[in-house]
């Protein structure tokens, strides 16, 4: 079932837009690299990024007055979301490890795509896109 949602999540950001403005063109240089690249009087096109996708399922359960919502967060710093987490006390217990099973505590790493699916409230919803590095916010409670 992991492999699935996985494999789904990768689809959603290779067909999302931004996706393709990612893999063609690479970090966005700063303003000081471009000036210095750019041969005077040749245009270059500028590619912002800065919009994260947000499933609209999510605001529609925030409006019918769910106290919490499900959601699969898709980013490239897992460490600001797991601070940002931790500050608004959205971490989820873990279980211990069943019989023959060990937990392995492993550092997120930034700059590499990776998700997360957690319980937030939902006056807390609008917020999640703000943290640095989020790319999509997804309803984990509705059927893929």
């Amino acid at each position: 079932m992991r492999q699935r949602i996985a494999c789904l999540l990768m689809l959603l950001i290779l067909l999302h837009p931004a996706s393709a403005a990612v893999m063609e063109y690479g970090p966005i240089p700063s303003s000081e690299d471009t000036q210095s690249e750019t041969p005077q009087g040749i245009d270059s096109p500028s590619i912002s990024i800065t919009d994260t996708w947000l499933d609209s399922s999510i605001q529609e359960r925030v409006v019918l007055g769910d106290e919490e919502v499900r959601i699969t967060v898709i980013t490239k710093s897992l460490q600001a979301l797991s601070d940002w987490q931790e500050e608004n006390n959205a971490l989820e217990k873990q279980l211990p490890p069943g019989p023959g099973e060990s937990l392995v505590h492993l550092e997120p790493v930034d700059g590499v795509v990776d998700h997360r699916t957690f319980w937030v409230d939902s006056d807390l919803v609008h917020k999640v896109p703000g943290i640095p590095g989020v790319i999509a916010v997804i309803d984990a409670q509705r059927a893929p």
